[in-house]
């Protein structure tokens, strides 16, 4: 009697452990997915400057400020996306940080600023 108790609460146990993994693990691998994901770009006035306000890993937002120079432009990107729905934003100073600019979900206030940016 005492050892199909134990038997039941070890299956119980185990059931909830690996569900606690998978969620963990999807979690992990949607935050992946999702991190420097761009939600906003705003312009300076004198155009010489840009804000870039992205999500982290954890789903905070943060904003950085770039100097327009330092953008690598689409046209000089070394590898072309696969997956043609979102585009890379690339910085010279730091080649390591990918972000991320979904087309589909997003308005446009200043085309032209974005065409000089981001091409067409």
């Amino acid at each position: 009697m005492v050892w199909n108790m134990l038997r039941n609460y070890r299956q119980a146990l185990m059931l909830v452990a690996i569900v606690g993994v998978t969620s963990c693990l999807t979690l992990a691998l949607s935050s992946l997915a999702f991190e420097n994901l761009v939600g906003f770009i705003y312009v300076n006035e004198s155009n010489d400057k840009v804000k870039l306000a992205f999500i982290n890993y954890w789903g905070e937002r943060n904003d950085r400020i770039i100097n327009m120079n330092d953008l690598i432009p689409s046209w000089e990107q070394k590898k072309p996306i696969k997956l043609g729905f979102y585009q890379l934003i690339l910085l010279h100073s730091d080649p390591k940080v990918k972000y991320k600019l979904l087309h589909r979900h997003g308005a446009i206030e200043n085309s032209q600023a974005f065409a000089a940016l981001f091409g067409e």
